[in-house]
């Protein structure tokens, strides 16, 4: 089965309309990765009969949905870009006063990266002595994943980036899992949202956008190039003029020319009129 054989047949067509979602959106290579292995694991070798199983089993459309899903992630995934957030970021955007910092964490997963702002932020304020209010809005299409976050609960082998100092100040230990203290939680709110969504530009809960900080690390390459493209006008739109962006080191490549890498280092990007260096 090639890429091109993919498009140029109309099982695509069968199968968005069983899933009741455009597959089109996906990037192509990671798109017939997933059915390749869907198939093989059903030991079924063409997409015609493939189609004709997804009619009949909404076991294996269930199975199909989820492998479309990516959510693998973990605490403090790129050090690099957390020091950064620590050491210059959060200094920036907390040296203006009376302004509630407003962080969107697009593809939140289990809540990992979303726990680690939310532990970065609180670690700088209690050094910092600042006074300083946040909120992190964070969103995933998936919502057995957005359940999962907002129980905050973790093995062991998911904090392996997180420090003993961390682990005493922001977990409770539970048998063989960690669970993220009440206090951690306090300004991190998780909904299902859908970065394709045709009627919202932005999680609701959050009204209006006008973010300090975007997260969608890890997202944009398994989606096709026009998908990237409206995501990432989407969150052009909602990026406040002075916000930052950020992205995985492998995403950097395909960020539209609407943004402007800060540093050639890091996955950190500004908005193209935005003449900021920090």
């Amino acid at each position: 089965m090639t890429t091109r054989q993919l498009y140029k047949d109309n099982y695509l067509n069968i199968i968005s309309d069983i899933l009741k979602k455009d597959v089109t959106e996906f990037e192509p290579h990671f798109l017939k990765g997933v059915l390749t292995e869907r198939m093989s694991v059903n030991e079924i070798l063409s997409l015609y009969d493939y189609c004709l199983l997804l009619q009949k089993s909404k076991k294996e459309v269930h199975a199909l949905e989820s492998s479309l899903l990516v959510s693998y992630s973990e605490f403090f995934r790129n050090p690099m870009v957390a020091n950064f957030i620590y050491q210059h970021l959060l200094p920036h955007l907390f040296s203006r006063k009376n302004k509630e910092v407003r962080i969107w964490s697009a593809a939140c997963s289990a809540g990992q990266e979303s726990y680690s702002l939310a532990i970065l932020i609180n670690d700088f304020i209690k050094i910092s002595q600042r006074k300083v209010d946040f909120r992190i809005f964070a969103t995933d299409i998936d919502v057995k994943q957005v359940a999962k976050a907002g129980k905050g609960i973790y093995n062991q082998s998911s904090l392996n980036n997180v420090t003993t100092k961390q682990m005493k100040d922001w977990f409770i230990a539970r048998d063989q899992y960690y669970e993220v203290k009440p206090e951690l939680k306090k300004n991190i709110s998780f909904s299902a949202f859908d970065l394709l969504s045709e009627i919202h530009l932005c999680p609701p809960e959050s009204i209006f956008g006008d973010f300090d900080i975007i997260f969608c690390s890890n997202v944009l390459f398994y989606y096709s190039a026009e998908a990237r493209i409206g995501i990432l006008n989407k969150l052009h739109k909602v990026l406040n003029s002075n916000g930052f962006l950020i992205t995985s080191e492998t995403e950097t490549d395909v960020v539209s020319d609407n943004f402007r890498k800060l540093y050639p280092f890091l996955p950190v990007f500004v908005k193209r009129e935005n003449n900021i260096t920090i």
